[in-house]
């Protein structure tokens, strides 16, 4: 078993070991490197404790980055890389992080303490691979699995609840059943973890590809979380998810639509909701957006969705297809409902592939244009800008500056007080 280092990586070992300490990278850059995957970071692990680590790169750039848990960051030029203590945790009470840790010497002790087998392993290029809690035959059976008691674990960060979740959809892995048991049972703990640590693994799961197993299996945790989302009541959820493109706002939105009675209210509980978990303000806008108009009529033809592109965006326009189609499926509906969401994106394409008007800024003429024939500047040129796009929508005169000029002296102009 061989795997790839770059060189700062190499560099970090080689630096470690010639100043007498032992060092394995660690955790899911080996995880994710068994699995032919480009790890996103390189996390080391050594016997040096964090003031050794910090003599020994003394010459680069460090960062304390969690220092107090044995944590140094190496900044090189092409990455930064943390490494670790070996150490051993004490007892969880804010179930986050340890009250205090004991540096230890031990790398089987280190890997004890970690989260699931898959991400207790370590590598070095000579010594192989360090394997003593079967992640390598949980990567191969895929499955997640507690590394020792799952309780133990669950009640040490109850965030590792939704990790397992997390990586039971991301990785299309089933979790084993002690493990599955425990996150059940220790669910209601997940309310004392601070949203945003809730929202970095909740997105990444509905990201996944194995997310309608998880919602399904685990609506109780769903509820738990975003309990008017009624996700254990909703069959059609979890089947509308995986219709969805990995869009995280298509799938938010998704969760949120059709909860209230109506779109609006609907968007205004998916905006409380997703306020409290601590969303970004794009996110949020977005989300709440798409679920206002999740019920957004449909007709096919150049004209329909040019208007559509207008009020809307492009963008905004494809993901309101997005969702009505997911939602059609989720809901097991006719083809001829399906077929309309086809046959507008068809045109969508269409007019975005060509030299379609829609907006102000595609027009061919501009304000600076309209100064000239005698407009005033300021609200009389926008509102003459915008009028004209919709003339130039609906067919009444051609998007060719002379066309546009010749309309509004003729028609704009003397309507103007």
């Amino acid at each position: 078993m061989d795997i790839r280092l770059p060189n700062s990586v190499s560099f970090v070992l080689n630096r470690l070991e010639q100043k007498g300490f032992e060092a394995y990278i660690v955790g899911g850059c080996v995880r994710d490197s068994l699995l032919g995957k480009e790890p996103y970071d390189w996390d080391v692990c050594t016997d040096a404790k964090p003031d050794e680590i910090k003599d020994c790169f003394s010459d680069f750039t460090t960062v304390d980055t969690g220092i107090r848990f044995g944590t140094v960051t190496a900044v090189f030029p092409d990455m930064d890389i943390q490494i670790t203590a070996y150490r051993t945790d004490s007892e969880y009470s804010d179930y986050r992080r340890p009250d205090r840790v004991s540096f230890t010497d031990s790398l089987k002790e280190d890997l004890s303490r970690r989260d699931f087998t898959i991400n207790a392993m370590a590598y070095h290029p000579t010594k192989g691979l360090a394997d003593f809690f079967g992640g390598l035959a949980d990567l191969e059976k895929k499955t997640i699995r507690c590394v020792g008691d799952p309780s133990k674990r669950f009640t040490e960060d109850a965030l590792r609840i939704l990790r397992a979740l997390r990586f039971s959809s991301v990785l299309s892995y089933f979790i084993e059943e002690n493990t599955k048991k425990a996150a059940h049972q220790y669910k209601s703990l997940l309310l004392k973890i601070s949203a945003e640590r809730i929202v970095n693994e909740f997105n990444k799961l509905l990201l996944g590809d194995f997310v309608a197993e998880v919602l399904t299996e685990f609506s109780d945790i769903f509820d738990l979380l975003v309990p008017e989302c009624k996700i254990s009541e909703r069959n059609d959820i979890p089947k509308s998810m995986i219709s969805a493109p990995k869009d995280l706002v298509v799938r938010l939105a998704l969760l949120f639509s059709d909860t209230k009675e109506n779109p609006s209210e609907s968007a205004l509980f998916a905006k409380r909701t997703l306020q409290d978990l601590k969303y970004d303000k794009d996110t949020l806008q977005k989300t709440c957006f798409l679920v206002k108009n999740a019920s957004l009529r449909l007709e096919n033809g150049l004209e329909s969705v040019l208007k559509h592109f207008k009020r809307l965006s492009p963008s905004m326009y494809m993901k309101i297809l997005d969702v009505k189609e997911a939602r059609l499926k989720g809901l097991n509906a006719g083809c001829e409902q399906l077929k309309l969401i086809e046959d507008c994106r068809n045109t969508a394409y269409r007019i975005l592939s060509g030299d379609y008007c829609w907006s102000v800024s595609s027009l061919k003429v501009n304000g600076n244009d309209l100064k000239e024939i005698g407009i005033e500047e300021g609200i009389r040129i926008g509102k003459t800008l915008d009028r004209l796009v919709d003339e130039v929508i609906e067919g009444r005169v051609k998007n060719k500056k002379e066309d546009l000029i010749r309309y509004v002296l003729d028609r704009v102009c003397q309507e103007l007080p």
